[in-house]
């Protein structure tokens, strides 16, 4: 098999409601319906439908250390060719909300709220590269783990991020786009499992580094990551030093096909 291209473009998951982030005040920062696997929580989903009080707001908006986290996942996914931001669009550090830009496209999945296997497969749609990045929004450390995706793909269908109890996050993961689309297309994936988008994939396993694979679901969650950065101090800017070897990871010459790994651990 042909080397690929060097370069990859980016999908950040930005969008849904939110339905589990409690304020200090007993209101709610909002997360998306659906669980990182893409599957509703329908139960909760009810519930808060039936309290008036709930106060709805935007997640990705809410703040660790000195950005949102929103402009973390962007700043993680800064050396793509074309970064696919699927959610409402919103001012960000990268650039003003106003601007349009060829290299950064706002967008929304069909029909809106309809979940990240369905914005994922419409975003497909929009990048040319033949290695596309998928980050989930509300993820504040993953960025250090992106230089080592692209370097572990080769010519696998995928390279995704493991954490530390073995459980695959296919939403920090670099993909192989072809392998993807081929996946997604033809389907209608409203509402469905993103991991049932990636089951089939041929994927190489990368082990998690501390907190890379922290998303922030849950005021613990967020509180949690707060801490963490926190701690990390001037080490901690959101635009992560891992980023600069980015390019190069990309870049670099991918190796032949490897043997499948282990579809689960």
């Amino acid at each position: 098999m042909a080397d690929r291209e060097p370069g990859f473009d980016a999908i950040v998951l930005a969008g849904g409601r939110g339905l589990r982030m409690l304020d200090a005040d007993g209101t709610h920062d909002t997360d998306g319906t659906h669980d990182t696997d893409g599957t509703r929580d329908a139960d909760h989903a009810h519930h808060v439908d039936h309290v008036e009080h709930v106060r709805e707001r935007d997640k990705v908006a809410l703040h660790i250390g000195e950005l949102s986290l929103l402009d973390r996942a962007l700043s993680a996914v800064a050396d793509a060719a074309t970064t696919v931001v699927v959610g409402p669009r919103r001012p960000t550090a990268r650039r003003p909300v106003s601007r349009s830009s060829a290299d950064m496209i706002w967008t929304r999945e069909d029909p809106p709220g309809s979940g990240p296997a369905s914005a994922i497969v419409h975003a497909l749609t929009l990048v040319s590269r033949p290695l596309v990045v998928v980050i989930a929004g509300d993820m504040p450390f993953a960025g250090t783990a992106i230089p080592r995706l692209l370097a572990a793909i080769g010519n696998h269908d995928a390279a995704m991020l493991v954490d530390g109890d073995g459980r695959r996050q296919p939403l920090i993961a670099a993909y192989a786009a072809a392998a993807l689309r081929a996946r997604g297309d033809g389907h209608d994936w409203a509402n469905r499992s993103v991991r049932a988008l990636v089951e089939a994939l041929d994927v190489v396993d990368v082990a998690a580094a501390p907190n890379e694979a922290l998303d922030c679901d849950t005021p613990d969650d967020l509180a949690r990551a707060r801490a963490v950065a926190m701690a990390l101090g001037p080490r901690d800017d959101g635009w992560p030093a891992a980023a600069a070897t980015t390019q190069e990871a990309a870049a670099r010459p991918q190796s032949r096909r490897t043997p499948r790994s282990r579809q689960g651990r």
